[in-house]
């Protein structure tokens, strides 16, 4: 936070509404992020569901990814597991 300062980015570390402290941030091997305990009032260490942001356990917060990692392909999704076969729908043959 320091360099931010000193480079005139920010005038001061902005607080996390849930504790405040400051937010958190977290360098990764593709970016930083930033985040907030969330409501649950525990540092999970960046952990965040974007589907369900709320959900005990996670923080909020956002990415930041580094230059070179930006506009990637999508990482290939596994494939689906094969379908079970079905038994022939139930009152079938009555």
């Amino acid at each position: 936070m320091d360099k931010l300062k000193k480079a005139g980015y920010v005038r001061e570390a902005l607080s996390d509404p849930y504790d405040g402290q400051p937010l958190r941030w977290l360098r990764l091997d593709d970016g930083v992020e930033v985040y907030s305990i969330g409501p649950d009032g525990e540092d999970n260490g960046g952990k965040m569901d974007r589907q369900h942001p709320l959900t005990p356990g996670t923080d909020l917060g956002f990415r930041l990814w580094d230059v070179a990692k930006r506009r990637q392909p999508p990482v290939p999704s596994k494939p689906l597991p094969e379908p079970k076969e079905k038994g022939p729908p139930v009152g079938a043959g009555k």
